[in-house]
Formats: structure tokens, sequence, C-alpha cells
């Protein structure tokens, strides 16, 4: 029987990778709440450059306890939510995908589940949620990284791989997975943190002197505590993280600066936060870091938490 594959959390993420399972010839099923449920109901439209893929679920629910048995748990949350849904994952039984960005996905997973069936993997490919049943992704970066940060993957990692490329994702298991999530972090932490902070897009940070200035430190101070930790990083992945920065499209800004505009909680805790916390305990200043983490600590919880 084909592969069965739960995924937890309806977003625009959850969508896309999930959706590119189903094309890819898995049986996947969505674990969702609120509107998503209806919404997704008759299924999902893939929209990307030159195609259009439809997909249906296997099971698009708010009851965990009404799934199948999955042969893999995708969890593609909020990093503030990754814990409960963690837990929630245990109770399939299944091993578990952690797909996002930030470095500590695999620590908010392993009270919930045994290390060899752990897997976590960085967000390469953007997505919106374009309208009922739809999502829009705009191409280049339509691939997947996936491995275990404790040891050998599990099995399952090698099926999921197949269907992603099944469905034309370049998909890989990778055998250092902290290094490429460390490697996307580079640029993550430090957009979300400009950009945020600054309120302002891309195009305008990525070409101020002083701003500039602000996201090399702000890669240092990455690169010098994932160094710490014993990833192995390079000068070379500093100046790649730069270089992308500033290629963005100029009316960029992160995720976490959307989530700050429209009084939504922020993975501010996972991102500036979780480098400050590591710094402290390794010895590896991390000044902007700080400021940062300080400054938007505030809005942490969303605009409800302030009123």
């Amino acid at each position: 029987m084909s592969l069965h594959v739960v995924v937890i959390g309806a977003g625009a993420i959850g969508r896309l990778y999930g959706g590119w399972l189903a094309v890819g010839g898995a049986r996947v099923s969505m674990l969702a709440r609120g509107a998503a449920v209806a919404e997704l109901a008759d299924g999902l439209t893939l929209i990307g450059p030159g195609r259009r893929d439809r997909v249906r679920f296997e099971q698009v629910t708010a009851d965990a306890a009404s799934l199948a048995p999955a042969d893999a748990v995708i969890v593609a949350t909020k990093l503030y939510d990754l814990e409960a849904a963690g837990k929630l994952a245990a109770r399939l039984q299944a091993p578990v995908l952690g797909l996002q960005n930030g470095v500590s996905a695999h620590l908010a997973l392993r009270p919930f589940h045994t290390p060899d069936r752990i897997l976590v993997g960085p967000v390469y490919s953007p997505a919106v949620v374009s309208g009922a049943g739809e999502v829009t992704y705009p191409g280049g970066d339509k691939r997947i990284a996936v491995g275990n940060p404790f040891g050998p993957a599990h099995p399952v990692a090698a099926r999921l791989v197949a269907c992603w490329r099944a469905a034309g994702v370049a998909a890989a298991l990778s055998n250092d997975i902290m290094r490429a999530l460390w490697v996307k972090y580079l640029a993550v932490v430090t957009n979300a943190a400009l950009t945020s902070l600054a309120r302002l897009p891309a195009g305008v940070i990525y070409r101020d002197p002083a701003l500039r200035t602000l996201a090399r430190q702000s890669i240092a101070e990455a690169v010098a505590v994932g160094r710490a930790e014993g990833v192995a990083l390079t000068d070379a992945d500093a100046e790649a993280a730069f270089t992308f920065l500033a290629q963005l499209p100029p009316e960029t800004v992160a995720s976490m600066r959307q989530d700050l505009d429209a009084g939504r909680p922020l993975e501010l805790d996972a991102f500036s936060g979780h480098l400050v916390r590591r710094g402290a305990a390794l010895g590896v200043p991390t000044p902007f870091h700080a400021v940062v983490h300080a400054c938007l600590m505030p809005f942490v919880d969303g605009a409800r938490a302030r009123r």
C-alpha cells in the first residue's frame, strides 16, 4: 500500500509540501482546524510557474483520533506551536518530520519521540494560501532536505524523498541536517530580525550601509554560535547568506515581520532568542540579537496579549 502521511498544520507550508507528496503518489491526510477543514475537504490546487496540480486528500479532519494509521507525520507549524504539535503527533505512533526554519525543532520534538524516529528539514520553498483550496509557490527553491540530527535517518525518510522526487521536487536525504539547517538559519534569523526591528523591506535594508553592517554582524553572531555548537560553518556560508539577502526582491519582508504587522505571535524565541540563550551558555557574545530580542519581546505573544 502507498505511503500514508499525516500533515499537522494546514498553513501554506503544510499544504505545499503535503500537496507535493500527494502529487508524488502518497496518500496524504490533513489534520487541520477552523476554516481549513472545509477549505481542503474538496482537495487542493497547487499553483506554480507554468504548472497547476490538483490533489485530493485521504482525510481532512480536526479529530486526530479519527485518522487512519500513518507511516509518517509531518509537523508544519510555527515554531512556537511545535511542542504542542509534537505531543499530538506522538499519539499517531509514527516517525515525525518537523518542517521549520530554525535550528531547534529537534529539541522541541525530543520529549515526545525517540531519537531514531525524529526527522527535521528546513523550508526552502516560500508559499502563500492564495484562495480557498489553493496554495501558490513562486518556483525557484522547489526542494527539501531531510535528516535525523541524532543519528541515521528512519527508513521512512527515503520513502518521503521518493514521493517528493516523483512530484518534481529536488528532495534529498542529508547526513548532516544540522549544517543544512544552520546554513539556512544564517539568512532567516537575520532577515527576521532586521525587517521586524527596522520595519523596512529588504530593498531598503540591504542597500543602506549602516543596516548592511548590522546584517553582517547578525550573520557573524549566528556563525559563531553555530561553530560553538559544533556545526562546520564556513566564511563562504556567511558570505552566501549575505549575498542571498542582498538579492531578495525589494518588497520582501520576513514572515515574522508579517506576523508582527498582523498582531500575531512571533517566532522570536526560536530565532534571535535561541541565539542569545545558546550564546550565553557557550560563552559567545550576541549583542545584536540581544537587542533584537529585547526590543521585540513585548510583541512576542501578539496584539491580543498587549491589550
